[in-house]
């Protein structure tokens, strides 16, 4: 409690008279005792804006920022083991609402956290007889599957994966070949091989999902080898189904991958050097050992991305970002960035790609190969060379207003959300029409393709695909080449 009296007298003395204070206390949602060491962070809402450095709470899990900035902020606290909160947050992991300082004004504030969520069980033989060693997964249900954690049975077959977010899971075992040379093939909890046929598992947050009894089914594992034609590539990936392993590569250039399943697998080996080497990929069915996979590895593929104006001439606009996200291997994830009149070299396989533009200019169009783009996904394989062009508008359309809430009142803090209703215009949309409404409940966006959109807004939603866009209450607007519109934005009720 001294340490909280210094702070608090600091803040209010004639050093600090133009600042605020925010103080308070983190706590555990499901006892209440105090949480120590709990990360607190203070963010303007105005993006501009710069807050305070984040602090820790003390053993009482009090906290303070004795020269906060006036004005509406948003405060957070995480801590290990633990779902981070936003103060004034109505669901989990929803966005919270702003809090509004005055200059000289002091400001309470109470957080609690919630532990992440659990899951348990065992892993058996024939006989119910634990089997130890085997690696358990918990996938986040969704298309795709989301690996969320592991863990491995002990001697008794018992296994538990913790820091879970709640949420619908489903749990597979791994491969495992026993001291018979019996192979157990991966198995959903509900004993079945593959996840459709699977019995979800819920999870909670402050709670733990238990009783999961998981017999895997007895089959063939498979073995899988082969050579790199080319030195200085030290690994070959392989991915299965909901799988990712490596493999070294000796100095003949062999490698051999062991205890494989049945199915499709895909092979991607990289050199050290990155994107100034070479990389190999093959693609194949598994339904037998196979010891002669030869890989040819050529340089990486390269994306040239270049930009244009309404008169096709080119453009050279360093802040116009291609931003290439890669879905598949889905077990290896990557972002990669590339400016206008840049060639970049990125990895094999399959990418989302999108189109970064500042205010000032409106995507009018995407053209991959010189031809206009049917989505935004593109695959790429090594030795291939793909341009990928922006045309740019600078007569972008812009939409502004207020967001009101029950009575008229602003909403602060809450997000806007526009969705395309132009196919054409949704295909090159890519996610630019979002805001979040400021002190008054005013937003702004800007650079937006000329076309016709619904308009929705929320305290909850953290992105477009949460909205439920077939509400009719929702507001149209149409939005023209160069104009700005203005209208106030009401939250559904």
């Amino acid at each position: 409690m001294v340490w909280k009296r210094f702070i608090l007298a600091a803040a209010l003395s004639g050093g600090a008279a133009c600042a605020a204070v925010i103080q308070g206390h983190v706590i555990e949602k499901q006892t209440g005792r105090p949480l120590a060491r709990a990360r607190v962070a203070l963010l303007p809402l105005r993006a501009e804006g710069r807050g305070p450095a984040p602090v820790f709470t003390n053993s009482a899990g009090y906290f303070a920022f004795p020269n906060a900035p006036a004005g509406a902020v948003v405060l957070t606290a995480e801590r290990r083991g633990y779902a981070a909160a936003t103060y004034g947050q109505k669901r989990w992991n929803g966005p919270g609402t702003p809090i509004v300082l005055e200059r000289d004004g002091v400001f309470t504030a109470e957080l609690r956290l919630s532990r992440l969520g659990a899951l348990s069980g065992a892993v058996v033989d024939e006989n119910g007889v634990g089997v130890e060693a085997v690696q358990v997964s918990a996938y986040k249900d969704g298309r795709p599957l989301r690996l969320a954690g592991h863990a491995t049975s002990d001697d008794r077959g018992v296994f538990r994966i913790s820091g879970l977010e709640p949420g619908t899971y489903r749990v597979r075992t791994g491969a495992k070949q026993l001291a018979d040379e019996t192979g157990l093939l991966p198995t959903f909890f509900g004993d079945s091989p593959g996840s459709a046929g699977s019995t979800p598992v819920t999870v909670n947050l402050d709670d733990e999902a238990t009783g999961l009894l998981i017999q895997p089914a007895p089959g063939k594992l498979l073995r899988l080898s082969g050579r790199v034609n080319a030195a200085g590539i030290p690994t070959v990936a392989l991915y299965a189904d909901l799988g990712r392993w490596l493999a070294a590569v000796d100095g003949d250039g062999r490698f051999s991958f062991n205890e494989l399943t049945p199915g499709n697998v895909e092979l991607i080996a990289e050199s050290a050097g990155g994107g100034r080497g070479q990389v190999a990929y093959a693609r194949l069915p598994l339904d037998s050992d196979q010891d002669n996979i030869v890989l040819e590895p050529a340089p990486w593929p390269q994306v040239q991305f270049r930009c244009e104006g309404a008169d096709g001439k080119p453009l050279r606009e360093k802040d116009v970002i291609l931003r290439l996200a890669r879905t598949s291997p889905a077990e290896d994830p990557r972002t990669e960035q590339v400016e206008c009149g840049v060639a970049s070299a990125v990895g094999v396989g399959t990418w989302q790609l999108s189109v970064a533009t500042p205010a000032r200019f409106a995507l009018s169009g995407v053209r991959i190969q010189q031809r206009p783009s049917a989505s935004n996904e593109i695959s790429l394989l090594p030795g291939q060379t793909v341009e990928i062009s922006a045309a740019l508008s600078g007569k972008g359309a812009a939409f502004k207003g207020r967001l009101l809430g029950a009575g008229g009142a602003p909403a602060t803090g809450a997000m806007v959300f526009l969705s395309p209703l132009d196919r054409d215009v949704a295909r090159i949309f890519f996610g630019k029409g979002t805001a979040r409404a400021g002190l008054n409940g005013e937003f702004v966006m800007e650079g937006l393709p000329p076309g016709r959109y619904k308009v929705s807004g929320s305290f909850d939603a953290l992105t477009a695909e949460e909205i439920d866009w077939s509400d009719p209450s929702l507001l149209t607007v149409d939005l023209e080449e160069g104009a700005s519109l203005a209208a106030d934005v009401r939250l559904p009720s």
